[in-house]
């Protein structure tokens, strides 16, 4: 195990771009000098460069590389080099050998972001795959009521994503800049080359794939990307180490890659920023914790055993023991809510999504105080043929004091809705119930539905 893993600072800020680049030179600056002890090196291999026309990822062999610029053929051999290097250093870094030869793509922002609309959205249907979402955060006032979620999310993917890998096709795409490999590229496909050690060794498809709960979804994502996260930010950390880059070096790329467009994110409700950044910073929270377990097998362990709910992510204890939450369980209600209503969307919140709709009016402290303690939930939300809608959420909670410290942070959320309103907490035992609805007459429509 490296030296390196025995540290007490919690990773960071780490997402795409400038904010790679700004994280990873604050952790290396505070990092100890000192070289890492020696780990698992697999032989170099030569990756193969693909023309930026990826229609057709090829199988392993790969054929001679076609670099997406014209090199000659000194500079071609570079290339080659440093993805070979990469790759070493990323399988020595995550302790397992490569597999398998992966392709490696360079194409244009454009086309990563259209590989990564074709990837989440398989049967190209082109419908909308977040009306639901939309119009459930606007409702809540989460986002502005003339936002266009599926219109920002492409801004935002457009703007950030530097590197993809596509389970499906066992193929990386990158951002291509030049056609030599500066730092941030570098960096990137070792975040990407992990996503890959991730899919041979334990089958990311399985993992991501036809999950049901968000919550469950969100706290495997985060394991997923902290895990590339910790390794990457290994490999950087091991370049400065090795001196190959010096701390002049890192603070010239972290100006370049400044100049990436912040816009769309810095603009994005807190909602959104905060859900992109959670896997990242969560993630490798989570991911150095079992780290720093002390057991030599403790990466094949955490992937055996995923946490379950971002409750399990977010605590140790829950973690370790396993502990599962309560199962709750709304039916459909459009026919007790009468004639022109019917159920939107529907699923579990989980403690860290609440922690972030409280941390609208709330410091962070005050937002993780009031969705600590979660014991399972159950979120609805109905529509009229008016257009009027209605959330409701029933929640369990471990103690009296959790339950009644999220009323609290119900309260303060509600205090922060500018249209009008009416809310219902029912406290049941360690039991939550809350309805959201901008008319008195929608307010009593719940609660008969639920029977108060």
């Amino acid at each position: 195990m490296h030296d390196n893993h025995k540290r007490n600072m919690t990773l960071i800020g780490l997402l795409f771009g400038a904010w790679v680049l700004l994280g990873i030179f604050y952790y290396v600056q505070h990092q100890p000098k000192t070289q890492p002890s020696s780990a698992l090196v697999i032989p170099a291999r030569q990756d193969s460069l693909v023309n930026a026309s990826p229609q057709q990822p090829t199988s392993s062999p790969l054929p001679t590389s076609t670099p997406r610029v014209a090199l000659d053929a000194k500079s071609e051999k570079k290339l080659e080099m440093q993805l070979a290097e990469i790759r070493a250093e990323v399988a020595k870094l995550w302790g397992q050998p490569f597999k398998q030869d992966v392709a490696v793509y360079f194409v244009t922002a454009a086309q990563i972001f259209a590989k990564a609309q074709e990837s989440s959205n398989p049967d190209n249907s082109g419908g909308s795959m977040s009306a639901g979402t939309e119009a459930l955060l606007k409702f809540m006032e989460l986002i502005p009521a003339t936002y266009n979620l599926d219109q920002a999310m492409a801004k935002l993917l457009t703007e950030q994503i530097e590197g993809l890998y596509v389970p499906t096709e066992k193929a990386l795409y990158v951002v291509a800049k030049s056609g030599d490999l500066n730092l941030l590229d570098r960096t990137v496909i070792a975040h990407e080359y992990t996503h890959t050690l991730q899919d041979q060794y334990f089958d990311l498809g399985a993992i991501l794939q036809n999950k049901t709960n968000d919550d469950t979804f969100m706290a495997q994502d985060a394991v997923v990307e902290g895990d590339a996260t910790e390794v990457m930010t290994e490999y950087v950390q091991d370049e400065y180490l090795q001196k190959k880059v010096s701390l002049g070096d890192l603070a010239s790329v972290v100006t370049s890659a400044s100049g990436l467009s912040q816009q769309e994110l810095n603009s994005s409700p807190a909602i959104i920023q905060k859900s992109l950044l959670f896997p990242y910073e969560a993630g490798a929270t989570f991911v150095t914790s079992r780290l720093s377990s002390g057991n030599d097998s403790w990466r094949t362990d955490m992937f055996t055993r995923l946490p379950t709910t971002t409750t399990q992510l977010l605590h140790q204890t829950p973690y370790t023991s396993n502990a599962k939450p309560m199962a709750v369980k709304l039916g459909d209600l459009s026919s007790k809510l009468g004639v022109g209503w019917h159920l939107v969307t529907e699923n579990v919140m989980g403690e860290a999504t609440w922690q972030m709709i409280f941390a609208y009016d709330m410091s962070a402290t005050a937002a993780t105080k009031s969705a600590d303690g979660w014991d399972g939930d159950w979120y609805q939300y109905y529509e009229n043929a008016k257009g009027e809608g209605i959330f409701v959420t029933r929640t369990d909670w471990e103690t009296l004091l959790d339950a009644t410290e999220f009323v609290v942070g119900l309260n303060v959320y509600s205090n922060h809705l500018k249209s009008s309103h009416d809310i219902t907490t029912n406290t049941n035992n360690k039991r939550v119930d809350f309805i959201l609805a901008k008319t008195p007459a929608n307010m009593t429509l719940m609660q008969k539905a639920l029977g108060e």
